[in-house]
């Protein structure tokens, strides 16, 4: 059975993901916070895969290490830890954001962003 936990408040955010086919039968949305640890147990416990997809995606305003770096390596680890508590669990995907390469000063806006970026 599918489940909502945690959002309540952000059923927007989420209304298109229970459009999908079959989400009513295998869906189940947990929220959590990349930057707790402990916040995703619940979340991989029972799974035996994980595509780990979060990551902080903004203008860095000042400090690049401690607006996207840490958060990015933190909540990593963060996924990582809770993966280990759950022994059904065989294989982690980690996936990199644009942001990897939108902050470089050498990129030109006007040109679309791909493998070689």
């Amino acid at each position: 059975m599918a489940k909502d936990i945690g959002f309540k408040g952000d059923y927007k955010k989420v209304a298109h993901l229970w459009e999908l086919e079959g989400a009513s039968e295998r869906l189940q949305l947990v929220k959590a916070d990349l930057m707790e640890m402990g916040s995703f147990d619940d979340a991989v416990m029972g799974c035996e895969g994980v595509f780990h997809t979060a990551s902080p995606v903004c203008e860095v305003k000042s400090n690049p290490e401690a607006e996207i770096v840490d958060p990015v390596v933190n909540g990593t680890l963060n996924v990582l830890r809770s993966w280990e508590k759950n022994p059904a669990l065989r294989r982690v995907v980690l996936m990199s954001s644009s942001c990897a390469i939108r902050t470089r000063d050498d990129i030109d806006p006007a040109v679309p962003l791909d493998e070689s970026s």
